[in-house]
């Protein structure tokens, strides 16, 4: 099992993800902050960030 942080090649990725399509990807995490009730300082990689986290603990992964 892989620990430890993510491969270098990750960030260019999700970069790349966050861009695409005139950033769509971006404002979806944006929209989803506002449903949430977050505030707008609340960065649109954070809420990925939580997004990921909470649906890895749905798929019932034991993760810290």
């Amino acid at each position: 099992m892989r620990s430890g942080p993510p491969a270098p090649s990750f960030w260019p990725a999700l970069h790349a993800e966050l861009r695409a399509d005139d950033r769509a990807l971006h404002r979806q995490l944006l929209a989803l902050r506002q449903v949430a009730g977050l505030a707008e300082t609340v960065s649109a990689l954070r809420v990925c960030d939580v997004a990921v986290w909470m649906n890895h603990q749905a798929l019932g992964h034991a993760c810290p």
